[in-house]
């Protein structure tokens, strides 16, 4: 399952270079049954589109058993105007989710994690906070405030 998931991360990383306008830094915390610190990149895939499907890769931070680990994630996003459905999956569990996003800049996420392991170190209800920084100057990964 290892080796799926960090091949998927390694090829997907084209993604993220072809066009770095669209893609942006996220840094969250999260609550997965234990506290999680998490890092990576967001790409939205249709950014001329109003309702948006994004896809990303982080690396999550947690302590297990007193030990560090560092582990991988991917994740999508179907955002439509103020909400978003999403789904992520990392070496124990998989997790839908649902969430607000205010422009795309910062989210709240709740969910349920399932576990696929026999140990157990996500599971249940989930609740997350992220920050998306864009990356260039003339970033489009932003929703735009519309005045009329």
């Amino acid at each position: 399952m290892k080796f799926l998931i960090l091949s998927l991360l390694f090829y997907s990383l084209p993604l993220f270079s072809q066009n770095l306008e669209n893609t942006a830094v996220g840094i969250s915390y999260r609550y997965i049954d234990r506290n999680v610190l998490q890092a990576g990149v967001e790409q939205i895939l249709n950014p001329s589109s109003k309702n948006k499907f994004m896809v990303g890769a982080s690396l999550m931070y947690t302590s297990v058993d007193g030990n560090s680990k560092f582990l991988p994630e991917i994740h999508s996003y179907y955002t439509r105007g103020f909400g978003f459905l999403g789904l992520s999956l990392n070496t124990y569990a998989i997790e839908p989710r649902l969430g607000i996003s205010l422009f795309n800049a910062f989210y709240i996420t709740s969910g349920y994690a399932i576990p696929f392991t026999s140990e157990k170190y996500f599971n249940g209800i989930t609740f997350g906070l992220q920050f998306n920084i864009g990356i260039t100057k003339t970033t489009q990964f932003y929703d735009r405030m519309k005045i009329m």
